[in-house]
């Protein structure tokens, strides 16, 4: 059973080397890695032909893109896997990610997984463990209610049989944010996900991420997706959600503030 990752990256040299090394250093080998690029202007081209020397299942595309939607389309178009997912270029896989993940996909009547992931800062180390454990109390009670008020499922552990990628259809380009959740969505209509309750990856907060930067305009933009695919009825739980959100990010850049001045 082939696994496709594709990642995708437009100027994540600091942190390429890494997720690339999660990936290779998996402890099952039958994959593939496909790197959609946006033409990088950083050190991501020396490392994607340092990578490309020493593994042969490791294919580079450098195209012109409309973002990390549109990257990430077009790696799952070059994809031959029974089993696609996607990594980003700043986050890593848990050295038993891959295998953990095909011997679920041995019952033929899985058609998504998700797992738990730990939040790590720049240097690698966990952060926000009180974030990871509020998640991981949702992720193992799954219900698509529930995934319409909040987004629980982290993207990076997220794999689907290629067929059923397909069937759901690809990443909406028109979001900056959220078009995992959209996606996540829409998957959960066709078919409820299986849960993994074991570490699958590890998602990087540092402050060149997107995410990081725009935390305000990615809770508004996860607000307008749940619109999209909920009742009316869910608004008062959604706005509270969005409101919790963004509270919560106010209060971190704030607390970080008074660590700088204090150091």
């Amino acid at each position: 059973m082939k696994i496709s990752v594709i990642i995708p990256n437009y100027n994540s040299g600091k942190f390429l080397e890494k997720c690339l090394n999660s990936v290779f250093n998996q402890s099952y080998d039958n994959f593939e890695v496909i790197v959609a690029d946006g033409h990088s202007t950083d050190n991501s081209p020396e490392i994607l032909k340092r990578f490309q020397q020493l593994h042969e299942n490791l294919k580079v595309v450098y195209r012109v893109s409309k973002g990390t939607s549109d990257n990430i389309n077009a790696g799952m178009k070059l994809a031959i896997g029974d089993i696609v997912g996607y990594l980003c270029a700043d986050d890593t896989y848990e050295p038993n990610c891959l295998e953990t993940v095909a011997e679920y996909f041995r019952q033929p009547i899985v058609q998504w997984v998700y797992g738990k992931s730990k939040i790590i800062d720049g240097e690698g180390k966990e952060i926000r463990k009180l974030v990871t454990k509020a998640k991981e109390a949702l992720q193992k009670r799954y219900s698509y209610t529930a995934l319409q008020c909040v987004d629980f499922i982290v993207q990076l552990t997220v794999f689907a049989r290629r067929q059923f990628y397909q069937q759901v259809g690809e990443y909406n380009v028109n979001l900056k944010y959220g078009m995992d959740y959209e996606f996540c969505l829409r998957a959960g209509k066709e078919s409820n996900p299986v849960f993994i309750d074991a570490y699958l990856a590890n998602w990087r907060a540092h402050g060149e991420s997107t995410s990081e930067k725009e935390h305000v305009a990615e809770a508004k933009q996860a607000l307008g997706i749940q619109k999209r695919y909920s009742k009316w009825w869910f608004r008062p739980i959604q706005y509270c959600v969005y409101g919790l959100t963004v509270l919560l990010y106010w209060v971190m850049g704030k607390w970080k503030k008074e660590c700088n001045v204090k150091s």
